[in-house]
């Protein structure tokens, strides 16, 4: 009985399509047919056929540009998650290292207590960097906070001066994503301003930005 039932219900959409193709095929007789016991204007049904095409035209189009829209969200939206989920693996991988610092640090090539904590430091600001970033990726932060509240955050010590310099490179560089590399260029402005009296500042964005050619002075 199941395996009947089965069969019938194999059959049923083949039954189906059947039966619209020979109703198709014998619509143009069928009209002749109608045609004959009733007064049908065919032209004017035809030109309300076409208005109708026009309007079933203009629907497809505007639902062909929803689906579009909603396909583009999506990518953007994953791609957001598979950025978040990078920053995450990112700060927990930080996160075990500022954990046990004797143990971990010693992969970040410390090899003693002054070596330890700088890399402790290193960490953290680059931890606290990504964390401003994701921000900024995201919409949740803008160009004026950045330069208000972060940017001071790295040029106002020494340490983050000093981690900015070395980190500077591998944020800003031709292929790197838009928002990473404005942030960059944001803290490279606020650095001009307000770190000129040692030159520390505008000298190393100077040689960040040559190349080891122009550097040297040669041509």
């Amino acid at each position: 009985m199941a395996r009947e039932h089965r069969r019938l219900t194999g059959l049923a959409p083949i039954a189906m399509g059947s039966a619209i193709a020979i109703a198709a095929i014998l619509s143009p007789l069928l009209l002749a047919v109608i045609s004959q016991f009733w007064h049908i204007d065919w032209p004017y049904l035809s030109e309300v056929g076409q208005a109708y095409g026009f309007a079933s035209a203009m629907f497809s189009a505007l639902a062909l540009l929803a689906v579009s829209l909603s396909v583009i969200a999506q990518a953007r939206s994953n791609h957001m998650a598979r950025v978040q989920a990078f920053h995450t693996m990112q700060s927990s991988l930080v996160q075990i290292g500022l954990s046990d610092p004797a143990v971990y640090m010693p992969c970040y090539g410390a090899s003693g207590p002054e070596d330890i904590k700088r890399s402790q430091q290193s960490l953290f600001c680059t931890l606290r960097a990504n964390y401003w970033l994701a921000a900024f990726e995201q919409g949740e932060l803008d160009e004026p906070l950045l330069r208000a509240e972060f940017a001071p955050e790295i040029y106002g010590n020494p340490v983050s001066r000093q981690w900015w310099e070395t980190a500077r490179p591998h944020w800003n560089f031709p292929t790197a994503p838009a928002h990473r590399k404005r942030m960059a260029e944001i803290l490279d402005e606020e650095f001009s301003k307000h770190v000129p009296e040692d030159g520390m500042a505008t000298d190393f964005i100077r040689r960040a930005n040559l190349g080891p050619a122009e550097e040297d002075g040669q041509p």
